[in-house]
């Protein structure tokens, strides 16, 4: 039986000379080992020997820090190591086969690109409101973490991830708030293979989900037009929920294709005040408007409607509409649009 291998043991390298301390199990077969110079190196744990076990845990009933917050107490690494302030942190999805994203396993990771230590907890919901994984963890300045691997039907029942975020420093400094993000994930994106782009962080392409992507000399400026921000916002607001000046969202491409994103987020600024009933109304309004424009243009033979994946409600609504109608449509292309969007055949052939 392999040996079990803990943050805390000294060890030496099997295939060549050296060793080190173990500081961190990066996942199942790698540990991150700390050389007695001070460098740090991920290596197989099937190549590492136990030469001396950590410190005896303490007895029961005596206090013991959790493990999160002790290896911020213990671990030698110094907190500044970029030459700025700058807080980028992103959730990274990696394909294990990019030309079959629809039968790959993805490596989500999180990417710590800042200063700070993060004590974190992603929390992934399932459709019937339960937590289907909560898991909370502790990440070093500059560093990248694999938080799990899914299967391509897993990541496309997912809506959305949250995160919750508390920022730390061994050597005193001024604190930072707490961040509570929510990410949402669209199988159009996940399951296009133009969304996957060589990167700085990874060797392998990636899309990024950015939690925090904050540049100080930016957010000054954002501060300043806070005003006049709000002001354009609202008024945009008033303007979309008239529902009398529908996004075209004709595809540049090709001049016979149309392509529609009906996501909420995509069509209106806003949502605040308004119930799902109003959400999937004017949604529906979208719809036919752009439908309807799609039927009197002669140049136009099909237009792409991205609903959402699986049988949602807008889904069911947009295809009723058509069957009513009569209409032909299909399930768009999957390798382009996912799981989740309709092709409809304005000129009347399929």
């Amino acid at each position: 039986m392999a040996q079990q291998i803990q943050i805390g043991d000294k060890v030496k390298f099997l295939d060549e000379v050296g060793g080190g301390i173990v500081k961190k199990i990066i996942d199942s077969k790698t540990a991150l080992v700390e050389t007695p110079e001070g460098f740090e190196f991920p290596y197989p744990i099937n190549k590492l020997v136990v030469v001396e076990r950590k410190t005896p845990e303490p007895e029961s009933g005596q206090d013991k820090a959790p493990a999160a917050v002790d290896s911020l107490l213990y671990d030698p690494e110094p907190d500044i190591i970029k030459d700025n302030e700058e807080v980028k942190i992103y959730l990274a999805f990696i394909p294990k086969n990019l030309y079959q994203l629809n039968s790959s396993d993805f490596e989500i990771h999180l990417v710590n690109d800042s200063n700070w230590h993060l004590l974190y907890l992603y929390q992934i919901p399932s459709d019937d409101k339960k937590l289907l994984k909560s898991t909370p963890g502790h990440l070093q300045p500059n560093l990248i973490e694999q938080l799990m691997t899914l299967s391509a039907k897993e990541l496309s029942e997912i809506d959305f991830i949250t995160f919750q975020i508390l920022f730390f420093r061994r050597t005193p400094h001024e604190q930072r708030k707490p961040v509570l993000a929510k990410i949402t994930l669209k199988n159009e994106r996940l399951f296009n293979i133009d969304s996957y782009l060589d990167n700085d962080y990874l060797d392998e392409k990636a899309l990024f989900y950015p939690i925090i992507e904050e540049h100080p000399l930016e957010e000054a400026i954002k501060q300043l037009k806070e005003h006049d921000f709000h002001k354009v916002k609202h008024e945009k607001e008033v303007k979309n929920k008239r529902l009398n000046t529908p996004r075209q969202f004709h595809s540049g491409k090709k001049p016979d294709l149309w392509e529609v994103d009906l996501h909420i987020t995509e069509l209106l600024d806003d949502t605040r005040g308004m119930t799902a009933k109003d959400m999937l109304e004017y949604q529906m309004q979208v719809f036919k408007d752009t439908l309807e424009q799609g039927l009197k243009d002669s140049n136009v033979k099909k237009i792409v409607f991205i609903h959402g994946r699986g049988n949602g409600r807008l889904r069911q609504e947009i295809r009723s509409y058509l069957d009513r109608k009569k209409i032909p449509y299909q399930d768009a292309s999957f390798a382009k649009y996912g799981f989740g969007a309709t092709m409809v055949f304005v000129d009347g052939r399929k």
